[in-house]
């Protein structure tokens, strides 16, 4: 459920707002992409650098991985005329997938610590 709401709040934020809000201010295309897809992967290094159970390689993995779906997420918002939508529907199909193991992985690096 987590990895549902969170797909939702967060394509409302990084593309809904932010995407707005930089085409707003005169920013093209490819600005709007690359500055939210940046963003978006630097907010998701917050948690691992919080707990401290990652390394820095790992954070630094994560923030890449995160800005490239980021970029994909961007190009579908734009390609589906600012359409929330199916990235929403999108970013929660890929975290109904991953959570899982994501909550694994911080369980079993919780155990290790």
């Amino acid at each position: 459920m987590a990895g549902v709401t969170a797909g939702f709040v967060e394509e409302i934020f990084f593309r809904g707002f932010f995407m707005t809000e930089l085409a707003g201010a005169g920013f093209g295309k490819t600005a709007q992409v690359t500055i939210s897809s940046i963003l978006f992967g630097l907010v998701h290094s917050a948690w691992g650098l919080t707990s401290g159970m990652f390394t820095m390689q790992m954070i630094g993995s994560a923030v890449i991985g995160t800005a490239a779906f980021g970029v994909f997420c961007s190009i579908a918002y734009l390609v589906s005329r600012r359409s929330l939508m199916p990235v929403i529907i999108g970013h929660a199909a890929i975290h109904f997938v991953i959570e899982p193991w994501l909550f694994m992985v911080a369980i079993t690096m919780t155990q290790v610590h």
